[in-house]
């Protein structure tokens, strides 16, 4: 018996204890299946997610909001009223917390639709990677690189479900068009703006995209550029989008891109620890960007799958490197990330395992370590030991204690 002979068995074991099927998962990574059981995995987690120390995160408001529908006599109708008097943009939230509040007012079984949608996406964005790289060539740093992009913006974010499902949505769209001009999954890159209507953002990166002549030397240099802007006049930022967005975004512009918030998030402080590890991760993904590009040049210009990625992350890189100077635009860095350590990925397996280039790059991934224990950590913070239960026992044992606890 293999585990490509019996599946079923192996999907079993995985429902019986998720955890082991995400072990089974990365262990046999490169067999079609696995991606399904990091999925079971993902969905699970949204069972057990401790969302009582998150108050200030999305997840706590839906908590709430998902008992006061299900108290409720609302109804369709008043649904739409009470969705247009808040001038709520981003449907996928309202109305999936609305339609389960007609059956329950559990907020883990929420959460669980919010993870089995979250981690159908994030798996297939991981495993795309997988699936479209050079296996040939296999080492411990491209290894390290896919942790790294798995961890950008990984399950636990269901905590602020809106932009990390819109976020994935964007990647599953996107990626297989950009890589090898995939149209079929286009439209969940236009759906991403439904879920968060900030993606409206990279969505028009991405048709500015379709046009622009592919200038490898042109975009990098304009990515350069962008890198020691450090201000931008929000007033007029402002007025642009209040201009060419419509009227029922124009409340939410208001309230992102004016001075006195922006005023408040740099008065905003963090612990020597959380800054060094960001900037670790920060500064180390651009001298692998820079890099990746002399490689590209070099190596693999006649490589158009990789040249057509390269070229979009570091477009979509250089407009997110100014859209962060609004507050909270900061979190496309993570978007363009995503694409630019692809495409980083996707360059190093075309190279040789002899290629002095690629054996010199080991000690620079390497530092990316830093920022992967430090993501891990955060999320200490959402889980505890029913993360080693199942679908089952995640019903009978509240657990109120993540892991984070243990260690203070």
């Amino acid at each position: 018996m293999t585990l490509e002979s019996d599946k079923k068995i192996v999907f079993l074991l995985s429902f019986i204890s998720p955890i082991v099927g995400l072990y089974t998962a990365i262990r046999y990574r490169y067999e079609p299946w696995a991606k399904n059981l990091c999925w079971i995995f993902c969905s699970f987690t949204g069972l057990v997610i401790i969302y009582s120390y998150a108050e200030g995160y999305d997840i706590y408001r839906y908590a709430l909001q998902i008992k006061d529908f299900y108290n409720s006599e609302l109804g369709f109708m008043g649904l739409a009223r009470q969705f247009y008097a808040q001038e709520n943009v981003d449907l996928y939230q309202f109305i999936l917390v609305f339609v389960t509040s007609r059956f329950t007012d559990n907020e883990h079984v929420l959460f669980l639709l919010y993870a089995i949608i979250y981690g159908f996406f994030y798996s297939r964005n991981i495993w795309y990677i997988y699936e479209r790289k050079n296996n040939e060539n296999k080492s411990y740093h491209i290894g390290i690189l896919i942790l790294y992009i798995a961890l950008i913006w990984p399950i636990w974010q269901i905590a602020g479900a809106r932009f990390g499902t819109a976020f994935h949505l964007f990647i599953y769209g996107a990626m297989p068009y950009v890589f090898e001009k995939n149209k079929s999954k286009l439209v969940f890159l236009f759906l991403s703006a439904v879920v968060h209507f900030s993606f409206i953002f990279p969505i028009t990166i991405f048709l500015a995209y379709l046009f622009l002549p592919r200038k490898q030397y042109i975009v990098v240099i304009f990515y350069g550029i962008t890198l020691f802007i450090k201000e931008i006049n929000l007033s007029a930022v402002n007025e642009f989008l209040n201009t060419y967005l419509p009227s029922f975004l124009h409340r939410r512009v208001d309230i992102y891109a004016n001075e006195e918030f922006l005023i408040r998030i740099k008065e905003m402080t963090y612990s020597f620890h959380v800054t060094f590890m960001k900037n670790i991760g920060y500064f180390t993904v651009q001298l692998l960007l820079f890099i990746s590009f002399y490689m590209l040049q070099r190596f693999l210009k006649d490589n158009s799958k990789i040249n057509h990625l390269f070229f979009f992350s570091t477009l979509l890189g250089a407009f997110s490197n100014l859209f962060s100077l609004v507050p909270n635009g900061d979190r496309f860095l993570s978007l363009s990330q995503f694409f630019i350590l692809t495409s980083v990925t996707f360059i190093f397996s075309e190279l040789p395992t002899s290629e002095t280039y690629r054996k010199r790059l080991l000690p620079l991934v390497l530092l990316l370590l830093v920022p992967i224990i430090f993501i891990i950590r955060v999320g200490c913070d959402y889980y505890g030991f029913s993360l080693f239960g199942n679908f089952i026992t995640a019903f009978f044992i509240d657990d109120y204690t993540p892991f984070i606890e243990l260690f203070k």
